[in-house]
């Protein structure tokens, strides 16, 4: 008998330390998208609670939205833009040359990244508390702010 009840005492256990780690908070996605001036840009959050874990940007700019009559001057515009980004900790860019557009994929990891390191850099627009995470619900109202929706 005494067998049974600690048999149960430890399956009690553990299906309850099983729902209490199931109750905790999930990453979850968010996508945002807006097209200004031709250029297509979607950014992907991954966040739990109110943390953003990751960060991916994909923007689509057709050549002639930046101004680049073909392909070649393309390049030459903004390779040394990537370069910026390149061999820094926690933070992944590139750029893919298409017949009349490019396609950058930013990816941001910032359990990695120095965010105070990334701020600084061009064309970043970061919401960091004092703390020195990310905020979803910051990011969120500052993307809603420059005209973009969530896609699902």
């Amino acid at each position: 008998m005494k067998i049974f009840s600690k048999f149960t005492s430890v399956l009690v256990a553990l299906v309850l330390a099983v729902t209490l780690v199931g109750c905790g908070e999930k990453e979850q996605t968010k996508t945002f998208g807006k097209t200004q001036n031709g250029i297509e840009m979607s950014f992907t959050y991954h966040y739990k609670d109110d943390t953003v874990l990751r960060q991916t940007a994909v923007n689509k700019l057709p050549y002639s939205a930046i101004g680049a009559p073909n392909k070649e001057a393309a390049q030459q515009m903004l390779e040394p833009l990537s370069k910026q980004y390149q061999n820094i900790e926690g933070l992944k860019e590139q750029v893919e040359f298409k017949d009349d557009h490019a396609i950058e994929t930013l990816e941001v990891d910032y359990a990695k990244a120095d965010i105070k390191k990334l701020s600084q850099m061009p064309g970043s627009t970061f919401n960091m508390n004092d703390s020195n995470w990310v905020s979803m619900k910051n990011s969120e109202a500052v993307l809603f702010a420059q005209g973009f929706t969530e896609t699902k």
